[in-house]
């Protein structure tokens, strides 16, 4: 059996499992004791975690507004710094090299024309499924798969993908490459454009 084939084979089975679980019930009064409070701890964690998700979603962009002053007050990256309120609460702002916006072919296209070398269009290749389960054809992959299928063939089974992606260090050209073309875009446009992941880490009172 050819690798293709087993592989193939083992997917179908394991697709075909039935994911049941028996219960089993425990007589014993100190384990129905952790075990409620177990249940406790983890539905107090739950509503914890969401209610700090709120926080953050409240907190960042009052970060990103902080990094934006800074990044324009002295015209040099931030990178990460610490931040404390009157009070002495403190953390620390983390801006990332890492870009949430989805560039589809239009978004691209318009990253493209306002800003310079901001975005980039790398293509990818694969194998296409549907040619490499024709029969046969794993095993001859297997062996020699330029040589036996032949250039007809091995040009239908390769297929290629577009990725867009912005480039890496980005966000640290808002004052040069972020500011556009024509040398008008603001940093906060700049940021809504690309949208980097920042967040805030070790907070304390």
């Amino acid at each position: 059996m050819g690798i293709f084939t087993k592989k193939a084979a083992e997917a179908s089975e394991t697709s075909t499992k039935k994911n049941e679980k028996r219960t089993i019930v425990v007589n014993d009064p100190k384990f129905d004791k952790v075990l409620q409070k177990f249940a406790e701890l983890k539905a107090k964690a739950d509503a914890a975690v969401a209610a700090l998700n709120l926080v953050k979603d409240e907190i960042t962009p009052m970060g990103m507004d902080i990094f934006n002053e800074e990044y324009q007050k002295t015209g040099v990256y931030p990178e990460s710094f610490n931040v404390q309120s009157t009070s002495g609460a403190t953390a620390m702002f983390i801006p990332t090299d890492k870009y949430t916006v989805k560039l589809t072919k239009e978004t691209f296209a318009y990253l493209a024309e306002k800003y310079d070398g901001l975005v980039e269009d790398t293509i990818e290749f694969g194998l296409n499924a549907d040619v490499l389960n024709r029969e046969g054809v794993g095993d001859k992959v297997e062996k020699a798969l330029v040589k036996v299928l032949g250039e007809k063939l091995t040009e239908e089974l390769i297929t290629s993908k577009s990725v867009k992606k912005v480039k890496k260090g980005s966000i640290e050209k808002a004052l040069t490459v972020g500011k556009g073309k024509k040398g008008k875009v603001t940093i906060g446009e700049f940021w809504g454009d690309i949208q980097p992941t920042c967040y805030f880490k070790d907070p304390r009172k």
